[in-house]
């Protein structure tokens, strides 16, 4: 019974080794530049969508201040003016 195991356990690591083996070269990197390009654009388009979100963040947060405190903002501006 062991005489047969062996060589088929053997046969078995072969077959299901082969593969592995085989794949000795690494990972070659064949991006172009139009791909980069292509790449910068889409971030430059992601990177617009997020101005308008962040005015708009920027001018609730101003307005709760405004309203929540009674601090008016042009006269913090003109305060503070005389000192720069």
């Amino acid at each position: 019974m062991k005489t047969v195991r062996i060589p088929i356990l053997l046969s078995m690591f072969a077959v299901f080794s082969g593969p592995a083996l085989a794949a000795t070269e690494g990972r070659v990197d064949d991006s172009h530049l139009l791909t980069y390009v292509f790449l910068a654009i889409c971030g430059l388009i992601v990177l617009f969508q997020l101005v308008p979100v962040l005015s708009l963040v920027g001018n609730l947060f101003k307005g709760s201040a405004e309203s929540n405190l009674g601090i008016d903002v042009e006269e913090l501006k003109a305060a503070t003016s005389k000192y720069h």
